[in-house]
């Protein structure tokens, strides 16, 4: 839907066939958006109109009949240049032309739930993925991969760039910076705790949520060990539903 921001009333209202999860995108006329029912949607940002719709390999596939979800997008759409990057649970990365809704091109991440939103900056994609125990540097216009860091564990938040760093949060805790043109390790920090939100970055210091109710800023300095500041919320530790062992 789009709001008028003064009255709060709604300028248009288009009814999607499955359930949104995730931010829409904007450029310019069109809104992208993906859906649980395996779409990605591009809508007249004026009239609420759809210009075109795009089918995954997830909309063609019966859930039940894996014992889990292959369906639904649950990562937001980024787009630049002209293509829309959506990555989806039926284990692929789309690049669909943004005029046209046309496939471009697509990255198998091997039947691995693709949940994070893609980083873009330049000429480098970063993506990552659940169970494949991965995340990789793609190159935007072809897909073609130009790097891959194995993960010991599965990617749920998503990368961030900053600079010439990406930054990939694994859920069993540890923070990797990598370049990010070509992939090369350059640290990574172990947070005691899960991760599940996104790093962010002001070049200067890295701040990360953890799922113990802490959040920290970790300070990269040469020859020199990483420091972290965490806060503590007793309250809130209490509430916490998710234990620390969930894989």
């Amino acid at each position: 839907a789009s709001v008028e921001p003064h009255t709060r009333t709604a300028r248009w209202k288009y009814q999607l066939e499955g359930v949104v999860r995730a931010s829409t995108a904007v450029n310019s006329v069109p809104v992208f958006v993906g859906s649980f029912d395996g779409r990605v949607y591009a809508i007249d940002l004026r009239s609420g109109t759809r210009r075109w719709r795009f089918d995954t390999e997830g909309h063609k596939l019966d859930s039940h009949k894996f014992g889990f979800d292959r369906r639904s997008i649950q990562s937001s759409p980024v787009v630049k240049d002209g293509i829309v990057y959506a990555g989806a649970r039926d284990g692929y990365l789309y690049a669909i032309d943004a005029a046209r809704g046309t496939l471009r091109w697509r990255n198998d991440h091997g039947a691995s739930w693709i949940i994070s939103t893609v980083a873009l900056a330049d000429s480098t994609l970063v993506s990552a993925t659940s169970d494949g125990h991965f995340a990789n540097g793609l190159d935007p216009a072809t897909g073609r991969q130009r790097w891959r860091l194995p993960t010991a564990s599965a990617v749920w938040s998503s990368p961030t760039i900053a600079g010439d760093i990406a930054l990939i949060a694994e859920t069993q805790g540890t923070l990797h910076a990598v370049d990010r043109r070509t992939g090369v390790e350059r640290w990574r920090y172990s947070v005691g705790g899960m991760l599940l939100s996104s790093p962010v970055s002001d070049a200067v210091v890295v701040y990360r949520g953890v799922d113990d109710g802490s959040v920290g800023a970790i300070r990269p300095v040469a020859a020199r060990a990483l420091t972290r500041a965490s806060f503590w919320d007793t309250p809130l530790a209490q509430q916490a539903r998710t234990p620390a062992t969930a894989a």
